[in-house]
């Protein structure tokens, strides 16, 4: 197995998330997320899938219906909390991707065309 860097693994799930046809709902959205995510770790990370180890073995995992949380003023929109990054999900399967000091990191248009935050 080749293992990669945390950061190399990050652009690995960005790029497949690029080349994923744009999902139509939030729940298209985060299954698309959640299938890549857990594809990459277990092909890149060297690190087993153990969810009561999240956040503490170097894996990284998809967003937890635990961390869901409200974007106030916008109904249309839900925020993950991760370890170092806020992922906002928009009903129309848009999805952005924000580190901690608000860098955006990845975005994708849902599959009418808009982004997360014009719906």
């Amino acid at each position: 197995m080749m293992t990669m860097t945390r950061r190399e693994r990050l652009e690995k799930i960005f790029e497949q998330l690029r080349m994923a046809p744009r999902a139509s709902s939030a729940e298209e959205a985060l299954n698309q997320l959640s299938d890549i995510v857990n594809d990459i770790e277990d092909h890149y990370s060297g690190i087993p899938f153990d969810p009561s180890s999240l956040g503490n073995d170097g894996r990284f995992y998809p967003p937890q219906e635990d961390n869901k949380r409200a974007v106030t003023g916008n109904s249309n929109v839900v925020r993950y909390r991760t370890k170092g990054h806020n992922i906002f999900i928009g009903s129309n399967g848009s999805i952005e991707i924000q580190r901690m000091d608000t860098t955006i990191e990845f975005s994708k248009l849902g599959s009418d065309g808009r982004d997360i935050w014009s719906q």
